[in-house]
């Protein structure tokens, strides 16, 4: 069975998880669903965001982490209400190129690392290269005693999580491996189903999260 998520039993934390395909053309939508939900935590990926200020999308209690990719579409966000004590984890700079942002959220009694982490599709040479470089960051970012939480699109549409059945690639085998010797559990109140079975919320212990999808 999966282990307890004690160190937020007694002051829950709601997150989520969406891949927004372009926050700035889905402001309205991305605000009203981060005030009816009351959100602490929003975790986006395909963020489609290339220098523009956090002001043209965000609420003002909010504020955003962020790793644009520098040209059209992807990247990603971890966004997150002011009023948590939040720090940046820098990212090393031959993992410069992954789409990833990586955080410490402290509470009065312990630290959660968040990470929100994108793999663009494909399966070829150069997708294998890029997912090796990505377990090597993950894995540094995970090396620590602090309760981690990985979130994102992992872009594996064939991984069956029931049975922990998938193509013999070596993507497929890759991020299986990595998730096996971390220790991770997979937390989703939905069917995997619903989301093509690539978003993805992993962590080391439990905790109140959720997957949204913008239209």
């Amino acid at each position: 069975s999966s282990p307890t998520f004690s160190p937020f039993v007694h002051e829950p934390r709601v997150w989520a998880l969406t891949n927004i395909r372009s926050i700035v053309n889905k402001r309205e939508e991305f605000v009203l669903f981060l005030e009816t939900h009351d959100l602490e935590i929003f975790a986006l990926t395909e963020t489609w965001l290339n220098h523009e200020p956090d002001g043209l999308f965000l609420p003002k209690e909010y504020q955003a982490f962020r790793c644009d990719r520098g040209s059209r579409g992807g990247g990603v966000a971890l966004i997150s209400k002011k009023k948590l004590r939040v720090k940046q984890i820098s990212i090393p700079p031959e993992y410069k190129h992954i789409e990833i942002v990586c955080v410490d959220i402290y509470t009065d009694s312990s630290i959660c690392r968040a990470i929100i982490y994108y793999r663009p599709g494909g399966f070829n040479s150069e997708s294998v290269d890029y997912t090796l470089k990505s377990i090597q960051c993950l894995t540094y970012l995970c090396n620590n005693t602090k309760l981690v939480c990985i979130m994102g699109d992992f872009n594996l549409p064939e991984m069956n999580w029931k049975n922990y059945s998938h193509p013999k690639n070596e993507i497929y085998n890759l991020f299986t491996s990595f998730i096996d010797e971390m220790g991770l559990h997979q937390y989703v109140e939905l069917n995997l189903q619903l989301v093509n079975q690539t978003y993805l919320i992993y962590f080391s212990r439990m905790m109140l999260a959720f997957y949204h999808r913008f239209k």
